[in-house]
């Protein structure tokens, strides 16, 4: 019985990490052309294609933006829902 029920959080982990990135990335999706008219540099990466958000864990985010006047930078956070406990997705507690 507790092999299933650790099973059953394992999978729902990670369906719901996978749920939440999706999530992550159709928000910058939205938001990219937004940042990239009012910044010169859009993304946590240096480089020129690089990463655009940074995962910090299964639920936060952050996506960061520089290179506007009397704007030094511009960090967002995003705290997506926490999907994969399983007593919470089923309102167990």
């Amino acid at each position: 019985m507790l092999v299933v029920i650790l099973a059953i959080y394992v999978v729902n982990y990670f369906l719901g990490k996978k749920l939440n990135q999706k999530y992550a990335l159709l928000w910058v999706q939205e938001n990219k052309p937004l940042f990239d008219s009012e910044f010169a540099h859009v993304g946590v990466s240096n480089q020129t294609n690089g990463a655009l958000i940074d995962a910090e864990s299964a639920h936060s985010y952050k996506f960061y933006a520089t290179g506007r006047q009397n704007c030094v930078y511009t960090l967002v956070s995003l705290e997506v829902l926490i999907d994969y406990f399983v007593l919470v997705t089923f309102k167990i507690v």
